[in-house]
Order: C-alpha cells, then sequence, then structure tokens
C-alpha cells in the first residue's frame, strides 16, 4: 500500500509551486550521474560546499520536485507495457486502483483508443502473466487491456540526462569503470535490499543493515555487487514540468527487426528519449519521449524519421496526466506525494 514520505507533506507541495532552478537541475544531474557519490564529491563539482548541496537535495525532495529511487534491471524482472479501456466515468477509480498495485509501476492517462498507459512487472514471466491475463482485466471499472510485452529494454529512464553539467563537472562525478561480474541476483536478500532503497537510493549504509538486521560490511557488499553486475538501477527523477519538460509522448513503431539496435543507439542520442524498447505486437518498438511543447509532438516524429529512413510511426499518444512514475505517486504538477513500497513484488505475486 502506498506510504507517506517527506515529499508528500502539504506545507511542502505548497512550496513548491516554481520551476527548478539552473542550480536544481544541475544537481539533479550530478546525482543521475553518481546517485549514491557522497556529498563531499559532488558538492566540489557542483561549486558548492558538501552541507549546502544536501541541503538543497533535502530541500527538493521534501518539496515533491525530486526523489532518488532504486529497482530491479529488466535484464532480472519480466515487463510489459498494458494499454487500458475503462468503462465511462471510471478512470479516476480505476487509475486510484492500479496505483495501489506494487506490480504496476507507471500509470498515465492518455489519448488515444485506450484511458490508460501502464508499466508493469513482476519476478518471473508466469507472474507477469498471472497479473495481465487475470487481474488486470478483472480490476474494477476496466473494460479492456492490450498486452505489450517487454522483449528488450534498449533505453530507460535511468539512463536519461538533465545536461545541465559541463564536461568537466561530470568528469568529477564519474567513478571510474569496473569490470562487471556474473550477476547473481535472485536472491531473497538482494531483493530486499532493493526494495528498501526504493524509497530512497540515498540511504546509508547503516540505516540499510538496521533495517535488514545484517552488518553494514554485508550491506556495502550486496550493494556492490548489484551494482557492479547492473542488477540495479538507480533514478534521479524530477517533477518534470517544473524542468521544462512538460509533455510525454509515446510513439509505436514498425521497424526491420535487423535495424533495431541501430535505430535504439541513434535515438538514444536525443535528449527528447526517455525509453526505447523493443515490444510484442505489429507496432514492435516503443519510443517515449519528454517534450516541451504540443508542436514538438510532430516535430519530433519528423526529426526521427529524418534520421531514420526507414522507422514507420504507427500510432503516437500524448499523456495527459502521470499519475505513478516507478512506484511514486504523483500530484497532477507532477510532484512526488507517496510512495508505493516495492517489496511486495516478491510476495503478492
Amino acid at each position: 500500500m502506498p506510504d507517506s514520505s517527506p515529499e508528500a507533506s502539504p506545507g511542502h507541495r505548497d512550496a513548491a509551486a516554481g520551476s527548478l532552478q539552473e542550480s536544481d537541475l544541475a544537481l539533479i544531474e550530478a546525482l543521475q550521474h553518481s546517485p549514491r557519490a557522497p556529498w563531499s564529491q559532488i558538492g566540489p563539482a557542483l561549486g558548492v560546499d558538501a552541507t549546502s548541496v544536501a541541503r538543497r537535495w533535502h530541500r527538493l525532495v521534501g518539496q515533491g520536485l525530486a526523489w532518488l529511487t532504486a529497482y530491479p534491471s529488466a535484464s532480472t524482472t519480466s515487463f510489459a507495457y498494458v494499454d487500458v479501456r475503462c468503462r465511462p466515468n471510471t478512470v479516476d477509480e480505476v487509475t486510484r486502483h492500479l496505483c495501489a498495485l506494487p506490480q504496476v509501476l507507471s500509470v498515465e492517462e492518455v489519448t488515444g483508443d485506450f484511458d490508460l498507459l501502464l508499466t508493469v512487472a513482476a519476478p518471473t514471466p508466469a507472474a507477469l502473466a498471472a497479473l495481465v491475463r487475470r487481474d488486470l482485466p478483472t480490476a474494477p471499472g476496466v473494460e479492456a487491456t492490450a498486452i505489450h510485452l517487454g522483449l528488450r529494454l534498449y533505453q530507460e529512464g535511468s539512463g536519461w540526462r538533465m545536461r545541465a553539467l559541463d564536461r568537466q563537472q561530470r568528469s568529477l562525478l564519474v567513478p571510474p569503470q569496473r569490470p562487471t561480474r556474473r550477476s547473481l541476483t535472485g536472491a531473497t536478500a538482494d531483493a530486499a535490499l532493493i526494495a528498501a532503497l526504493g524509497r530512497d537510493g540515498r540511504r546509508s549504509h547503516q540505516e540499510l543493515a538496521r533495517d535488514l538486521g545484517v552488518s553494514e560490511a554485508t550491506v556495502r557488499r550486496r550493494l556492490q555487487r548489484l551494482m557492479e553486475t547492473r542488477s540495479v538501477h538507480f533514478r534521479c527523477d524530477f517533477a518534470q514540468g517544473a524542468a521544462g519538460w512538460p509533455l510525454t509522448a509515446t510513439y509505436r513503431i514498425d521497424l526491420p527487426a535487423d535495424r533495431l539496435t541501430a535505430a535504439a543507439r541513434a535515438l538514444g542520442l536525443m535528449p527528447e528519449v526517455r525509453l526505447c524498447s523493443a515490444v510484442s505486437g505489429t507496432a514492435g518498438f516503443l519510443v517515449i519521449a519528454w517534450l516541451r511543447t504540443t508542436e514538438d509532438v510532430t516535430g519530433f516524429e519528423a526529426h526521427m524519421c529524418e534520421q531514420l529512413p526507414d522507422l514507420r510511426v504507427l500510432d503516437r499518444t500524448v499523456t495527459l496526466i502521470t499519475a505513478k512514475r516507478m512506484g511514486r505517486l504523483l500530484d497532477p504538477h507532477g510532484r512526488a506525494v507517496g510512495h508505493v513500497p516495492w517489496d511486495d513484488l516478491s510476495t503478492t505475486l
């Protein structure tokens, strides 16, 4: 069930009315590059002291303008995108019901033939099938669903960057690459650690050890392994409208199978692109972009077609309201007001 968190405070929500400042955008990008770096490293990269940068981050979190979460990588879970059509006058009710489910990671109200677009995940294909074939279609108010199984995730939100830092600043943040070791994920202990980081990806080793009932050394070792094997994703997210990216557009695309990797590589260079995924269905490629104006919806589509002449857009939708994004409950302005724990992913499916 949703929990209460600092960003959900009504008083803090009122204080968050304005746009994010350039210094805020730089801090968010710093945490996108190095989500668990100490403030003593992040502060100097931004030209401020550690105490000031920590205070600024806690202010953003308290206002619901930014947050840092963690979740299992797509390689360790089964995921899908689900279109949902609601019965008349039930969209709000269905949205509330779906937002409360930990397996439903994101909920967006969209234009087009369906009312909602969901991102869902489960530990196994069987659990995912039970969710999308049995549970979602029978939810109160749901009239029809269409499931698009995720086949390969080329890019997602944890890899998107704000582009507010210069090269020198980024060089002070990105740690040296270490060899990737074989993943040993799937253990209950790893799932519990990732779940503990879901609400706040910057929780200290001491806090994590206390809540998990293990030593700090054990937490450090497990977390280091999860990060080295890329079994966990950290995402520093934010209220997109306050950062100047108020619109989300989803494009359903047809591409030859042998062009998917090259297309994903080209699209990944475009600053608007948040997600590229191969999916099942007629439109076998899904692209989600964050845009600044309604004119950009067709403008960005034209740009994609210029860059990739064999790309054919079969459908495009615009998100009207994002009610939940990767476990975070959002208000109509896109600010975080709550969190649905991820720990139920391993127990409720």
